[in-house]
């Protein structure tokens, strides 16, 4: 969504429009909390609330670098 500011609320399934700290409001079951949404990612459902879940601005960010997971080792059974 181009031009979202602060107090707008946006919708999941909503393409992000630029890159930020995104409040995301709950139903009752789960308190407020912040994601990082990047610009061009869909906003997505809650597994419980569904699409009653709702997303608000708080800060705009630069585009975050795209981070590539570390791999883990496994530890062998037998070592």
């Amino acid at each position: 969504m181009e031009g979202a500011s602060p107090g707008d609320d946006l919708l999941p399934g909503a393409l992000c429009g630029q890159s930020g700290i995104y409040q995301v409001i709950h139903r009752a079951h789960r308190v407020t909390h912040n994601v990082l949404v990047r610009a061009r990612e869909l906003f997505p459902r809650c597994k419980v609330c569904g699409d009653a879940v709702r997303f608000r601005l708080v800060k705009q960010v630069s585009q975050p670098p795209f981070m590539r997971a570390k791999r883990v080792r496994k530890k062998s059974a037998g070592r």
